[in-house]
C-alpha cells in the first residue's frame, strides 16, 4: 500500500484540497509511530493493513477513544483534530478497495467480539441504519422524505412543531465541504414549505473543526452530531 495512493484517492474521490489530504497522509506516519510506542512492536499501517485493526484504532483515535488526545506533535497540544479524521478517512480508503477489488492486500484477521465503530459502506446503508431506529433517535419527529436511496438527505417532520428536519448523513467524517449541500436543499425546502420552520443537522462519524468553525457563525442555523453505531459480532 503506498501512501500518495491513499493521498490521491481523498482528493478524487472525497474531494479533498491536496493540502487537506497531504496532511491526512502524513497523520497515518504519526499514528502507525504512536501505536508502535504503546505496543512495544513496530507497526506501519501502510504496508499490508489490516482493516480490522483500522477500525479499532478509528475508536481509540476518536473522540473518547484511548488515544483521543494524540496530536500532530505527539503531545496532544494540537491537530489531533486532524488525527481523527484521517484515521477515518484511512478505514473508507481500505473499505473502498476492498469493495472494489476483493483483497485490498491487507493482512485479514478473524474479528473478536468488540464493538466495530464507522464501519458503513456508504450513505445509503448508514440511512437505512438510522430509520430503524428514527423514533429512539429523533422522539417526535417520523419520516417526511427519504430523497434518493444512494444519498444521505432526510427530511424529518414534527408536526407538533410545524417543524421540518433537514438531515445530511455522511459516512466517516464530514468538514466544511459539506456545507453547501445542505445549506442549498434548506433552501429548496424552505421555498417549497414556506409556512414550516426548518432546521438542519450533519451527522457523521467524525466531525472535522472547519465543520464546526463553519457552523459557529450565528447566520447559520445547521448544527453538527457525531453518529456511534455498534455491532457486536458473535459465532
Amino acid at each position: 500500500m503506498k501512501k500518495d495512493e491513499f493521498e490521491n484517492w481523498m482528493v478524487e474521490k472525497e474531494h479533498k484540497a491536496r493540502t487537506t489530504a497531504s496532511q491526512y497522509a502524513n497523520s497515518i506516519d504519526l499514528i502507525s509511530e504512536h501505536y508502535s510506542q504503546q505496543t512495544n512492536k513496530k507497526v506501519d499501517l501502510y504496508d499490508k493493513p489490516d482493516i480490522f485493526l483500522i477500525k479499532k484504532l478509528v475508536s481509540a483515535y476518536g473522540i473518547g477513544g484511548k488515544y483521543k488526545n494524540i496530536g500532530e506533535n505527539g503531545n496532544g497540544k494540537k491537530g489531533h483534530g486532524t488525527v481523527r479524521a484521517a484515521i477515518a478517512a484511512y478505514a473508507r480508503f481500505l473499505e473502498y478497495k476492498k469493495e472494489r477489488n476483493g483483497n485490498p492486500d491487507e493482512n485479514i484477521e478473524e474479528p473478536n467480539n468488540e464493538n466495530i465503530i464507522n464501519s458503513f459502506i456508504d450513505e445509503g446503508n448508514l440511512k437505512h441504519s438510522m430509520v430503524e431506529k428514527l423514533e429512539e433517535l429523533f422522539p417526535g419527529y417520523k419520516m417526511f422524505r427519504k430523497q434518493n436511496e444512494k444519498t444521505g438527505l432526510l427530511v424529518l417532520e414534527n408536526t407538533s412543531k410545524n417543524e421540518l428536519l433537514i438531515i445530511e448523513l455522511k459516512v466517516g467524517s464530514a468538514d466544511s465541504n459539506v456545507l453547501p449541500s445542505i445549506l442549498d436543499y434548506c433552501g429548496s425546502i424552505s421555498k417549497e414549505f414556506p409556512n414550516k420552520g426548518i432546521k438542519g443537522v450533519i451527522i457523521a462519524g467524525e466531525i472535522d473543526e472547519s465543520l464546526v468553525n463553519a457552523c459557529s457563525n450565528p447566520l447559520i442555523d445547521i448544527g453538527v452530531m457525531k453518529y456511534q453505531m455498534k455491532i457486536n459480532l458473535e459465532k
